[in-house]
């Protein structure tokens, strides 16, 4: 299956608005019943009084739930991404990390082999420059073109 994620949001607090999006092309392959490997690539960007932007690449294992005709088909997926951030503020800072994503997921077929896709992800990230790690919960949605 492939797919095209992508998620948006917004936030006010006292430092300001912040606008953030992500854009989360994939390619999965069945190899058994179910169970599916593959990877994809991910770039957002945030907008506020910094800019910045971000790439990861990475591969993931899933299983989903349900069969051929079902009306929707629940998945989990786990991952592995290496991931590289820029963002300009007084000066241009690059950093480079890795990090473990988790996600739950359902797709609702529309047509013959598409469907639309609402995910739940949880990425940990890490950076070899530093000790803490971050966490990020992001809800996406997009299209899935189902080849089975």
């Amino acid at each position: 299956m492939f797919s095209g994620m992508g998620s948006f949001s917004t936030t006010n607090s006292e430092s300001g608005q912040a606008t953030a999006f992500t854009l989360t092309p994939s390619l999965d392959y069945f190899i058994f019943d179910h169970v599916f490997i593959g990877g994809g690539i991910s770039y957002g960007g945030q907008i506020s009084g910094v800019s910045n932007t971000s790439l990861s690449i990475g591969p993931e294992i899933g299983y989903a739930f349900g069969r051929q005709g079902s009306n929707a088909y629940p998945y989990l997926n786990a991952g592995w991404n290496y991931q590289s951030n820029a963002s300009n503020s007084y000066e241009r800072v690059i950093t480079i990390g890795s990090g473990l994503s988790l996600g739950l997921g359902i797709i609702f077929p529309v047509k013959s082999h598409i469907g639309l896709a609402l995910e739940g992800k949880f990425n940990t990230l890490g950076t070899s420059d530093s000790q803490f790690i971050t966490n990020t919960v992001s809800l996406n949605f997009g299209i899935v073109g189902l080849l089975f």
